[in-house]
């Protein structure tokens, strides 16, 4: 195994990490994990990273956003440490009900439900997960491992989970973005970086098909401000969201009462 010692963590072990992956990946997420692998989900390599980062990193305190299939391997490697907090958010309830069924080990997650809302950072609009979910990780300290792959990439930007959170990352902290090839995953890793500058250190994983990027932090991370121009511009985007938020809200609704038929 890499030693990924959580005070000297840098890219050149995710690279080497990486590099093992892709030697084993054709059997190291295991039958289980592989038969449940969809479009939705972390694709196979990405869950393999993130089997050998948690188990050479072992972070104490994770923050996920956007339950899974994930979830499932996150609370199996965590279960039987003695010290590690582990909080999931999606703005889903249904999503939630299914990841607590399919895990092994529920007590080891705390699920936040947040839904959809306008949350406002630097008087900056963003249509993203409400802060609500703070309330429930507050009192765990600061979070050594982010996973961000929600809320869904099809409608809303991934951006503002990071900034939320901005003041509960520590140096050697590290953020995981899934599905880092999409644009709008890019807008977001441009944005981090205009923000954040040399308090962050940004990785493309090369050769997962999907993307994904690994962001360590470097340092405190700087107070975070937008000008007028880009506030208006969110703002634009922000009523956009809203709208289809609406369509996908009802189409979540619908896929409810269909279970709910079908029982």
């Amino acid at each position: 195994m890499v030693n990924m010692n959580r005070k000297n963590l840098n890219m050149e072990d995710i690279l080497r990490l990486t590099n093992i992956i892709k030697e084993e990946l054709q059997d190291d997420i295991g039958e289980y994990y592989s038969a449940r692998i969809t479009g939705s989900t972390l694709s196979g390599e990405t869950l393999s990273f993130l089997k050998h980062f948690l188990q050479d990193y072992q972070p104490e305190h994770i923050l996920e956003f956007g339950c899974g299939l994930s979830t499932i391997l996150i609370s199996d490697i965590i279960h039987t440490r003695e010290k590690c907090s582990f909080v999931s958010v999606d703005n889903v309830e249904t999503f939630i009900n299914i990841t607590k069924k399919e895990l092994r080990y529920p007590e080891d997650v705390r699920f936040v439900y947040a839904p959809i809302r306008v949350s406002w950072v630097d008087y900056c609009p963003f249509v993203t997960y409400s802060d609500r979910f703070l309330d429930a990780i507050q009192g765990d300290g600061p979070v050594d491992l982010v996973l961000i792959d929600g809320p869904y990439g099809r409608i809303f930007s991934r951006d503002a989970p990071l900034f939320l959170i901005s003041h509960l990352l520590r140096e050697n902290s590290a953020v995981m973005l899934d599905d880092s090839n999409r644009s709008r995953e890019q807008e977001a890793l441009a944005l981090w970086k205009k923000q954040f500058g040399d308090a962050i250190e940004v990785l493309e994983i090369p050769g997962f098909h999907k993307g994904l990027a690994i962001i360590l932090i470097r340092k405190s991370l700087p107070p975070i401000s937008f000008n007028t121009a880009y506030r208006l511009k969110r703002l634009y985007n922000a009523c956009s969201s809203l709208r289809n938020n609406i369509t996908y809200t009802k189409a979540i609704n619908d896929m409810n009462e269909n279970e709910t038929d079908n029982r």
